[in-house]
């Protein structure tokens, strides 16, 4: 029997492997140290507005209105395939025709959410940089960012996501590099659906992904109109890539995850077991599971205590003990914003050219960052996974949602609910899974199904870089990040009878 996946403590992956190598605990706590987090005030490229708020509310109450930036596409029944509908629209700067499934689309003509002029994308992210970089604005910008969307924009956003993802199959089609390629088709979002609870953070992040697209064409778009990848220039490249950790940092903004402090967490973990003399290697044996010895050898349960709790909090599920709760639209618009931040790390990462990125560039990526992507990945993959269960398990999934598992998962562990599991007990408390087994029998034929493959080797290999855009050089750290999963067997090993 497959083991289970255990998708709350999967996150903390990556961080066993920056332990697992005792010589490498004080360049990493630097690495992991060395960042400001406020890298737009620090850098002095820009001070602090009280009423940069009030820009981006009264931008993004606009889109998908009549008062916003809007483009058209038009729908006609395929004349190729009369199941299907051709959507046309040269909204992103490039004429684009493409087939796809009808759904519940009717010929016509749809108003979408279209690209700003460049003067008002500068003016937009001046407004959200200085927004997100005082606390002042911050709290002002979150409040304005939760409230609900309109009718009118909610239709919008609905019509705007259907054209989007068209428009990323086509142009995903004409572009010949691999890496951007998988990046691009890796942009599309979820199909909005008419019970979907849409806020104003949805419409912000909808506006940036569509300008980030329209960028991206324009960056590779050659004299004679069409998309070729060989004409992106160094300098372009460093447009998009900053573009895209831009676009990132605000959509981890809105999902809350920016909350979590994850370096300065770690950091007291790590320094924690350096001073204790517990940190050890990682043997095949100490793995998270029901027994906490190995993450109390690795990272330490003061880590995994104050974490966990500060996770599950922004997937939108609160409480203690037995008794916790969730909201499906909060958890539902975590998982959205962290499909926009894993989507656009991996564009910065597919544009990413060495020796071209400046200091306060740099300053954007660190070791929270690379945690934070991991946990996106992990997040995303999961509940896709949850939405094709039917395919992969003989039975219906036996929960309204992920949310409602992870709900189940954290009543069912209530010291690590309180933040203290410890090792220290007569027995040691342990960690109760039965829940995360009852779900995940069945994703081990998910992922291979679904080509997962492929984005594990790219998750991998896409870290490096994250780590070498950081300018953060360190042998052993590559090698460690070499033993990250990368195999459909290393995820779902067998169990010993």
């Amino acid at each position: 029997m497959k083991k289970a996946l255990i998708p709350i403590l999967l996150v903390l992956l990556l961080t066993l492997a920056f332990t697992s190598c005792d010589a490498s605990l004080e360049n990493i706590t630097e690495f992991m140290g060395g960042f400001s987090d406020n890298v737009y005030i620090d850098s002095g490229l820009i001070e602090a507005d009280l009423g940069a708020a009030e820009g981006v509310t009264d931008v993004t109450v606009a889109i998908g209105t009549s008062s916003g930036t809007t483009g058209t596409a038009t729908v006609a029944t395929s004349t190729l395939d009369a199941s299907k509908k051709t959507i046309s629209t040269s909204t992103f700067g490039i004429d684009i025709e493409v087939d796809v499934d009808s759904g519940d689309l009717s010929d016509g003509t749809l108003s979408i959410i279209a690209p700003q002029s460049k003067e008002e994308q500068e003016e937009y992210a001046t407004d959200i940089a200085e927004a997100i970089s005082s606390p002042k604005n911050l709290d002002k910008f979150k409040v304005d960012m939760a409230k609900d969307v309109t009718p009118e924009q909610k239709n919008t956003a609905k019509a705007s996501v259907t054209v989007f993802n068209a428009s990323i199959t086509a142009i995903a089609d004409d572009i010949t590099d691999p890496d951007i390629k998988a990046a691009i088709e890796e942009m599309k979002f979820d199909p909005i659906t008419d019970e979907d609870e849409l806020t104003q953070g949805d419409m912000a992040v909808l506006q940036l992904m569509t300008n980030l697209v329209s960028n991206t064409v324009a960056a590779a778009k050659n004299d004679s109109g069409d998309i070729d990848d060989s004409v992106i220039t160094e300098e372009k490249a460093m447009d998009i890539l900053s573009e895209a950790l831009f676009t990132a940092k605000v959509a981890e903004e809105l999902s809350g995850i920016s909350t979590i402090n994850f370096s300065g967490d770690l950091i007291d973990g790590l320094m924690g077991l350096a001073g204790d003399g517990k940190a050890t290697s990682r043997t095949a044996d100490d793995e998270p599971g029901e027994s906490l010895q190995g993450i109390e050898d690795s990272i330490g349960l003061d880590t995994l205590n104050t974490l966990v709790p500060k996770i599950v909090k922004v997937m939108g599920i609160t409480g203690s003990g037995e008794n916790h709760a969730y909201e499906l639209k909060d958890y539902r618009s975590f998982l959205r914003k962290q499909k926009v931040y894993l989507a656009s790390l991996n564009q910065a990462v597919a544009f990413y050219s060495e020796g071209r990125l400046s200091l306060e560039e740099r300053k954007k990526v660190n070791v929270g960052t690379l945690v934070k992507y991991f946990l996106a990945f992990m997040t995303t993959t999961i509940d896709d996974y949850y939405q094709n269960y039917d395919v992969y398990n003989s039975e219906s999934f036996p929960y309204e949602s992920m949310a409602e598992a992870y709900q189940e998962f954290m009543n069912d562990n209530e010291k690590l609910s309180a933040g203290n599991l410890s090792m220290e007990k007569d027995p040691p408390d342990t960690l109760d899974i039965a829940v995360m087994k009852e779900i995940f029998g069945g994703m081990g034929d998910y992922l291979q199904s679904a080509g997962m493959q492929s984005k594990l080797e790219n998750l991998v290999e896409r870290i490096k870089v994250l780590v070498e855009i950081s300018g953060f050089e360190n042998a052993d750290l590559n090698e460690l990040l070499d033993e990250l999963p990368t195999t459909i067997e290393e995820w779902f090993a067998e169990d010993e009878e």
